[in-house]
């Protein structure tokens, strides 16, 4: 089997394909993340496969995060070695923060032994972040920080999104100010760290593992010949919307069946929804292992994303490369994966009736359904593979070494006092 090339420019116009020999070697490489796996996620699911890219490209990749399920304080998996520090879970279990403990900090001395090439922090809110912005000072590496996000956090408390809003402007402010390179996973998402201080923030896409989808059997969660399946895979958080979804369920036309994957602090107060609209036709399927994901989705008829915000959803990106026919609501840079006509329909955040309608046209068109669904899968396969994504991290990193180096071999000018 031939050997998988990336691309890589050297920022004068010249693109060379690479392949892991060419990598072999080239450097260690910190990674910090809020969660990670056995925690799953879009974020961490994006985390993991970009580390394991750079692994399989040469690079030693070790991951500092949170633990706050009990598990191991160090292990590898998939050749990545995963640090966790012992964390409080607040915010409804929503947001880990690492604890101030002697462990905590003997762990992180630890790692400024390593000699790592540069150090990549994820979503500016998570206060290891702010750890990973130390670890940069203590070892004198370029700090890499990639946005997920593309607005101050959205909750149904006042409280806690004015309490993100001061946070990212004060700490989140510091981290991109700091950074020697800021990334967006999409453009909304660059725009936000824009507005937060960072000076040239670009566009840096999510990867998706196309391989996944390839000779997946469907799941189906219905028995009943005809019935069409609507899904949503996240997290059941406010901020996702799956309450719109929930509230037009009753206005839908035909035999319908929704099924809602995930799991999260709102999903009491979702099933209490689903049982006043009519939960016959309702399944919560719970949080599922991510190896199960392209099975459901490619079970499923219509994807729907109702979220009021996002950076680059990643459910979106696996719905299109499994081939559904895709409604989502036009927030982050979901708009730079759904061509509103083209590869699905979008709608704006918060409008029951614009998704009301767009879910019932599809229903009822089910050619329509096939030729979006057709045409999704062709533009992620085209525009978001992880040869493509790696290329671009490969040209960035490269910049990076040599600007580190023309900075450290920069002459100091010497005055001579007259």
């Amino acid at each position: 089997m031939e050997t998988q090339k990336i691309l890589v420019t050297d920022g004068s116009g010249f693109v060379e394909k690479k392949g892991k020999a060419d990598f072999e070697g080239q450097g260690h490489i910190l990674i910090l993340a809020g969660n990670y796996l056995p925690v799953v996620g879009g974020c961490i699911k994006i985390v993991h496969e970009l580390a394991q890219k750079f692994v399989d490209l040469g690079y030693t990749v070790d991951i500092l995060t949170c633990n706050c399920t009990d598990e191991v304080q160090h292990e590898v998996i998939d050749g990545v070695s995963i640090y966790r520090l012992s964390s409080w879970n607040l915010v409804h279990g929503s947001y880990p923060v690492p604890t101030f403990s002697l462990g905590n900090m003997g762990s992180v001395l630890n790692l400024t032994k390593n000699n790592y090439q540069c150090i990549i922090t994820n979503t500016r809110f998570y206060p290891i972040c702010f750890i990973g912005w130390v670890l940069s000072k203590l070892c004198r590496t370029p700090l890499i920080h990639l946005e997920h996000g593309s607005c101050h956090t959205v909750s149904k408390s006042f409280i806690v999104s004015t309490i993100g809003c001061i946070y990212d402007h004060t700490l989140g402010s510091l981290l991109v100010k700091s950074a020697k390179m800021n990334f967006g996973v999409s453009a909304p998402a660059a725009k936000f760290l824009t507005h937060l201080g960072a000076k040239n923030a670009k566009v840096m896409h999510n990867g998706i593992d196309l391989s996944a989808f390839e000779d997946t059997k469907p799941i189906r969660y219905t028995n009943t010949p005809g019935r069409t399946i609507i899904t949503y895979v996240g997290r059941l958080v406010y901020g996702k919307g799956v309450q719109d979804l929930l509230s037009i369920f009753p206005k839908l036309k035909g035999d319908v069946q929704l099924l809602i994957v995930g799991d999260g602090p709102y999903r009491d107060e979702l099933e209490a929804l689903a049982c006043e609209v009519d939960s016959s036709n309702i399944v919560f399927a719970g949080e599922q292992r991510p190896e199960n994901i392209p099975g459901i989705l490619q079970g499923t008829d219509i994807f729907v994303n109702p979220s009021y915000s996002e950076g680059l959803p990643t459910s979106v990106l696996e719905a299109c490369a499994a081939g559904c026919a895709v409604v989502a609501t036009d927030v982050g840079g979901t708009d730079e994966i759904v061509l509103d006509g083209s590869t699905g329909f979008l709608v704006k955040p918060g409008d029951q009736q614009g998704l009301t309608d767009k879910i019932n046209y599809l229903l009822e068109n089910k050619p329509v359904r096939d030729a979006l669904g057709k045409n999704a899968k062709a533009y992620v396969m085209d525009n978001f593979s992880w040869d493509q994504i790696m290329g671009q991290w490969m040209t960035e990193i490269s910049h990076l070494e040599r600007s580190t180096v023309y900075a450290s071999n920069k002459p100091v000018e010497l005055r001579q006092d007259a």
